[in-house]
């Protein structure tokens, strides 16, 4: 097996200016279904991120939004996210083939497409065994699917995979493995309803476009 370091980006790679910059305007880790910034600003005051990261003292009375844009609290952001990111570094494997599992909510004609080979399976995995706990449901969507694949190292996002668990809050719980758009796994279990589809198991299906739930309400499903 290859290190993780020899293979995944760089913190200078991930944690750029850019991405540092969206996460403070939008006040959370990912605009769309990222937990809130203000969330780990409580846990830096309260002392919760632990002894070697405190908010600045010159800071200590000044609501959230006066903080946001003081360089002592980016510096410490900064030093809590170099932390983090070796944190979970570590906690990923990096194999030339990653088995990954998926569970969605898909409309009735999602079991049409699969049939004809031509349904996608999203980009948001994770590691085995996942958690059920992070599936979020869609009511309007009455369909459940569960999915394991094999999926190759190259395909997988990791920019976006480590900058996903970054987000204390949902990373650890999720341990969200984000892939590539339009990029071909190889579904190896497959389940609709808790029913085995044992049929597909071998299909080769693309992963299709990255969606977002229109609420901020919770993270996708893994």
């Amino acid at each position: 097996m290859t290190t993780p370091e020899a293979l995944l980006p760089k913190f200078e790679e991930v944690v750029t200016k850019d991405w540092l910059d969206s996460v403070i305007e939008n006040g959370a880790w990912d605009p769309v279904h990222g937990s809130p910034l203000d969330r780990w600003i409580d846990d830096l005051r309260d002392g919760s991120l632990g002894a070697k990261f405190e908010m600045p003292s010159h800071l200590a009375a000044n609501d959230d939004a006066e903080v946001l844009d003081d360089p002592e609290f980016r510096a410490t952001m900064v030093h809590w996210l170099a932390h983090r990111f070796r944190y979970v570094l570590s906690e990923l494997e990096t194999t030339d083939v990653t088995q990954l599992g998926r569970r969605m909510s898909v409309d009735p004609e999602w079991k049409t497409a699969i049939d004809r080979h031509e349904a996608t399976v999203g980009v948001y995995w994770g590691d085995l065994p996942l958690d059920s706990g992070a599936f979020w449901h869609d009511e309007n969507k009455p369909v459940d699917v569960y999915m394991e694949a094999s999926v190759s190292h190259d395909d997988i996002d990791w920019i976006g995979t480590i900058r996903a668990r970054l987000d204390y809050l949902t990373g650890d719980e999720e341990r969200e493995i984000r892939l590539k758009e339009d990029v071909k796994v190889l579904v190896t279990r497959l389940e609709v309803d808790a029913q085995p589809y044992e049929e597909m198991s071998g299909l080769t299906v693309s992963t299709g476009k990255a969606w977002y739930r229109p609420e901020n309400t919770s993270s996708p499903s893994p």
